[in-house]
């Protein structure tokens, strides 16, 4: 008797068109690994990541065919290049209903970037400190509820006092850290899609360029950042630590001020600047490309700057006042290591002077320019290398 040739077991009045069936061959045996749904055949196997998908064979139409197609997988399996499959919007909905919270990702997400060991340091470490808000203000909130009205929510209670007052760049960095998380999300199928929109920066960059800032007004700032003696002898006598301390401190802020006009430098490789990096003999200040970056997360390049007569008299000035056991040009009275900011120094003067528009970068603006009005005359490319 002629056997009739069949898909699989059609006639079977068990199976449900709407459920994956198992499949079984013209002898009526088990076709392992194999199960048919809507008329269509797919294979079960682990996609080297411990977990089980079913991978849809669209060219198989009988079970021999849907066999060879499932070998081919095996195969991939074998050569570990077998990924999950692509899953449709609502069957990964149906996957992120475990009640998956926000703190969960953002820990899935530390994990993943540590073991790939994605980044530096720094980037680690600004990421963290915007994730900590994410995690404190929306930690509980399910997975599936994250959209654009979540995140603009957040922006406005970042900008608030209970949230910390921060500026628009700070909430834009904490964004970028989120979308970070939802993106790992995305690739191990905890969501289809990343609910969120291209978030429109907070943060349009400075409204005004850079201004000048005059040699005199350089000498101010200085000097208000040095108690005179006067100033000192009111502070009362059961005082005197702080009295020493500020005249200490701002003896340093003052230097680092000076510094930053005579040499270029940024505001941390400055304040991480080493004795060790002042070159005597060849008459130059050696700033390491790995204390400052230059985009992207990337290292700036190593570079020397010439001694001009400025900076090498601010040098020998600041090597006469050095502490003795320290290499750190400012190194810090609290901790081992150097000074981390001097910026509540610099808002203390900016008031004492009224000369409110000054910020860090200022003083490098100020090196520049005067190399470019120097006389004789100093190259361009020159003047490009030391900053």
């Amino acid at each position: 008797m002629k056997r009739t040739k069949t898909r699989t077991n059609a006639v079977d009045a068990s199976r449900k068109a709407e459920q994956f069936n198992k499949v079984f061959n013209d002898k009526g045996e088990r076709a392992r690994g194999l199960w048919e749904r809507k008329g269509s055949y797919y294979a079960q196997l682990d996609a080297n990541n411990g977990k089980q998908y079913k991978y849809p064979l669209h060219d198989a139409t009988t079970v021999p065919q849907a066999v060879t197609e499932m070998q081919a997988l095996k195969k991939l399996q074998r050569e570990e290049k077998l990924f999950p499959p692509r899953v449709t919007e609502k069957e990964a909905q149906i996957e992120c209903t475990d009640g998956r919270t926000l703190r969960q990702t953002i820990a899935e997400y530390k994990t993943h970037r540590a073991a790939m060991k994605a980044g530096d340091e720094k980037t680690w470490h600004r990421q963290d400190s915007g994730l900590s808000r994410w995690e404190e203000k929306f930690g509980t909130l399910p997975l599936t509820r994250l959209d654009d009205a979540v995140t603009k929510e957040y922006a406005k209670w970042r900008q608030s006092k209970h949230g910390g007052k921060v500026s628009g760049r700070t909430v834009d960095l904490d964004v970028g850290a989120l979308h970070h998380v939802i993106d790992r999300c995305v690739e191990i199928h905890w969501l289809p899609k990343s609910p969120l929109s291209k978030w429109k920066t907070l943060n349009q960059g400075p409204k005004k360029r850079v201004r000048l800032i005059t040699s005199d007004e350089l000498h101010r700032l200085c000097k208000a950042a040095r108690l005179d003696a006067e100033s000192l002898s009111m502070i009362p006598l059961k005082y005197r630590h702080l009295r020493a301390a500020q005249a200490v401190t701002g003896e340093a802020f003052s230097d680092y001020l000076y510094l930053l006009a005579y040499s270029g430098g940024r505001e941390q490789e400055t304040l991480k600047q080493r004795w060790s990096n002042v070159k005597w003999d060849s008459q130059v200040l050696f700033f390491p490309g790995a204390l400052a970056k230059k985009g992207g997360g990337k290292p700036a390049p190593d570079r020397d700057v010439d001694f001009n007569k400025k900076l090498e008299t601010h040098l020998k000035a600041m090597y006469e006042r050095r502490d003795p056991n320290s290499d750190w040009l400012f190194p810090s009275d609290r901790h081992e290591g150097p000074v981390g900011s001097f910026k509540k120094q610099l808002e203390r003067v900016k008031k004492a002077t009224g000369i409110l528009d000054v910020g860090f970068h200022h003083f490098r603006h100020y090196f520049i320019s005067h190399c470019v009005m120097a006389q004789p005359p100093i190259d361009y490319m020159t003047i490009a290398m030391w900053v």
